[in-house]
């Protein structure tokens, strides 16, 4: 659903609203029909459900034979994949400005270590 912001224009100063609400048509339906629509409702939920689980088995089949292959633990090759602990997490592309200065001041102190000799 697509929302229309209108900027109205009152005694000089400008503001966004939205437009008023569309009246819905409100449809009745008779028991037979809600019932065979409450029926493909719950086939489409229980498709949907049993092929997320056959995924989930897939993935988790695959992450083992690749850690089997490669000499890796699993652990290793979901974290690779980002399916860790939240499975098919996204990984935050946006550098924090905190996590860079740290990095970078980690960085800076290795060089003064590496040539102070410690």
């Amino acid at each position: 659903m697509v929302s229309q912001i209108v900027l109205v224009l009152k005694a000089g100063t400008q503001r966004r609203t939205q437009p008023p609400t569309r009246p819905r048509t409100k449809v009745i339906l008779s028991a037979e029909a809600r019932a065979v629509l409450k029926l493909n409702q719950r086939k489409k939920a229980n498709k949907f459900r049993t092929d997320l689980n056959n995924a989930s088995q897939k993935l988790d089949q695959m992450t083992k034979t690749i850690a089997a292959k490669h000499h890796k633990s699993i652990r290793r090759v979901e974290n690779d994949l980002y399916i860790g602990h939240t499975k098919l997490r996204s990984r935050r592309h946006k550098i924090n400005a905190w996590n860079a200065f740290c990095w970078k001041m980690r960085g800076t102190k290795r060089v003064v270590n590496d040539e102070n000799g410690m």
